[in-house]
């Protein structure tokens, strides 16, 4: 699979948000739904991905990891919430890439909410039921979650 197939999906992906989102036009509380999606694309393009969820105590965000080739990317449709483009799709480097792009993208929120945490907890899915039912015992909004 080449990073521009990846591109194109995460075009299609962002534009399905867009035009499935029920709340702000940065598609803030869609991060979840979102993530699913694109992880859903990519499978049914036979592309290996994770959805991932990171959780800084008391806010939250979820993106997908894709393999392209021998590397990983972060893939993400919603990151305007955090003013970031559009599309994200960043080469992850090293095994503390999550917590950075999760601290880079808080940081740029000057909401009070999002204050620099030094812990993170990132966790990894490989089915969307399985991070369904995470978002649900986490308490994730419910209206940011999709109903299966």
């Amino acid at each position: 699979m080449s990073v521009a197939k990846v591109k194109k999906l995460l075009k299609q992906v962002r534009h399905w948000a867009e035009t499935n989102n029920q709340g702000l036009d940065d598609l803030c509380g869609m991060c979840a739904i979102a993530s699913q999606e694109l992880f859903l694309t990519f499978k049914r393009s036979g592309i290996k991905s994770e959805i991932v969820l990171v959780d800084s105590g008391g806010s939250g965000h979820c993106y997908v990891l894709v393999s392209i080739g021998e590397r990983q990317y972060i893939a993400d449709v919603t990151a305007t919430q955090f003013c970031k483009p559009a599309i994200v799709l960043k080469k992850v480097v090293d095994t503390k890439i999550t917590e950075w792009f999760w601290s880079t993208i808080t940081h740029a929120r000057t909401w009070p909410h999002t204050t620099y945490v030094e812990q993170v907890k990132v966790k990894r899915f490989k089915s969307v039921g399985a991070h369904a039912r995470e978002l649900r015992r986490a308490g994730w909004p419910e209206d940011q979650q999709r109903l299966f």
